[in-house]
């Protein structure tokens, strides 16, 4: 069934690009009909692995939890945007460079970057249990760092080595017993995702307007850097989610206290000059909770195996 759904949506993208013709103000592109039909075959694939009996074990825990691996692969998503390699010496030296020259470590990246890990090894330790992931972390993280050399107009600084870093020894160091550790990473998610909207916390006396109409700033500019914020805030509004629903809320509950998180401090953006103060946070994170929701039958497993 993969082919014939695929190609049904090169069909129905091209008669799409074929119709703009007729209307004003639009533009054909090619490049639309290839976006449309790559992502189409990527959700074919996954709903095919998702459906399929997986004999691998790592990929067979992630099946339990299918949430947990939207967000692992959301960061993946975020981090190594474009996705395309280059085999260039000259690249990976630039590449290097930031860390090689010994650049300054802004706290605020520096605490993102530890926090995030922190995260993703929750996220590890409840699908793996402890041993597993005290392994499975510093792979993540290696691969992620040679993605960075690799990867066409990316750079691997300080931060994401240094933060990285302290992440790993944290979660080495949070307490094992109960559920404290996932409590502590949880809260430093949410501080994390305040602090990134709001910094660097210098508000006008004055707010501009509020954008009530949803995605309105993803429609408006670049395709790449929406890309790749749509995937950084993703993984962290889904990532926030998920820690609230491992400390035990409800999926709605977790769901609402995100999205009103997020519109709470959209509206304070009204006041922070150069912020696009908008609706689309919290409506993606209602859009996450209902994605979350439909994955939850597939979860067939307790949610903190044994460490």
């Amino acid at each position: 069934m993969a082919l014939p759904i695929t190609l049904a949506a090169a069909a129905l993208a091209t008669g799409i690009e074929l119709a703009q013709f007729y209307d004003q103000g639009r533009i054909t592109s090619m490049g639309d009909i290839y976006a449309d039909t790559i992502g189409c075959g990527v959700g074919v694939a996954v709903a095919s692995v998702v459906g399929a009996e997986i004999q691998w074990p790592l990929l067979k825990q992630l099946r339990h939890d299918p949430a947990a691996a939207l967000v692992l692969v959301m960061w993946f998503g975020y981090r190594l945007y474009p996705y395309v390699p280059v085999s260039s010496v000259h690249k990976y030296t630039r590449a290097l460079a930031p860390v090689l020259m010994g650049r300054a470590l802004p706290p605020i990246a520096l605490a993102r970057f530890t926090v995030a890990w922190m995260g993703i090894g929750a996220i590890l330790d409840a699908l793996y249990g402890g041993r597993r992931a005290r392994i499975l972390l510093p792979l993540l993280i290696v691969t992620e760092f040679v993605g960075r050399i690799l990867i066409i107009d990316a750079t691997l600084q300080p931060a994401d080595i240094v933060g990285a870093g302290l992440a790993f020894a944290i979660w080495l160091l949070l307490p094992r017993a109960g559920e404290w550790r996932y409590a502590i990473v949880t809260i430093s998610f949410a501080g994390m995702i305040i602090i990134a909207r709001l910094e660097p916390f210098v508000f006008n006396a004055t707010p501009h307007p509020f954008g009530w109409v949803p995605f309105a700033s993803f429609m408006r500019g670049s395709v790449s850097v929406a890309m790749q914020a749509f995937c950084e805030k993703f993984f962290q509004y889904a990532g926030l989610i998920w820690l609230l629903r491992h400390v035990g809320l409800r999926i709605g509950l977790a769901t609402a206290l995100v999205a009103a998180l997020l519109f709470v401090t959209s509206w304070a953006e009204t006041y922070l000059p150069g912020r696009s103060a908008e609706i689309t946070d919290a409506a993606t994170a209602v859009v996450i909770g209902g994605v979350f929701a439909l994955l939850a039958g597939r979860s067939s497993r307790p949610s903190c195996p044994p460490s």
